[in-house]
């Protein structure tokens, strides 16, 4: 599938960008929407010629399937690195969004997600926000 390829090249060229936080999380140098890296997917003048507009993809997501597979089917991507700092502010100031290193990503069912997110509130009294 070319525009998958297309993709997965444009992740690649980014990551020598990318900035490694002492955590081992590395933010993703690219577009952000509401804390999150964004990848835009297909060419920009092929989507213009067939007159559609190019889809964003979350770049957490990307990362996830090019080093781990395809995601499950009704899974969420966690950033487990977001679940165990305490210190994190949570919501678009999370700087744990725009975390793409696959060691710091897992597939979990939306409950699971929601059980980790409250769960840390907890702990901390920081509510994450749900974009």
């Amino acid at each position: 599938m070319p525009v998958q390829q297309t993709l997965n090249t444009r992740f690649y060229r980014r990551l020598v960008e990318i900035d490694t936080l002492s955590s081992g999380c590395w933010l993703w140098p690219g577009q952000v929407l509401k804390g999150y890296g964004i990848i835009w997917e297909g060419p920009i003048l092929a989507a213009a010629a067939e007159g559609r507009a190019r889809k964003k993809t979350r770049a957490h997501r990307v990362s996830y399937e090019l080093f781990n597979g395809p995601i499950p089917e009704g899974m969420e991507i966690d950033h487990v690195c977001h679940t165990n700092d305490d210190d994190c502010p949570a919501g678009d100031a999370c700087l744990h969004r725009r975390c793409v290193n696959p060691d710091h990503l897992e597939a979990v069912s939306h409950m699971e997600n929601v059980f980790r997110r409250d769960e840390r509130f907890r702990r901390t009294g920081v509510r994450a926000v749900k974009p």
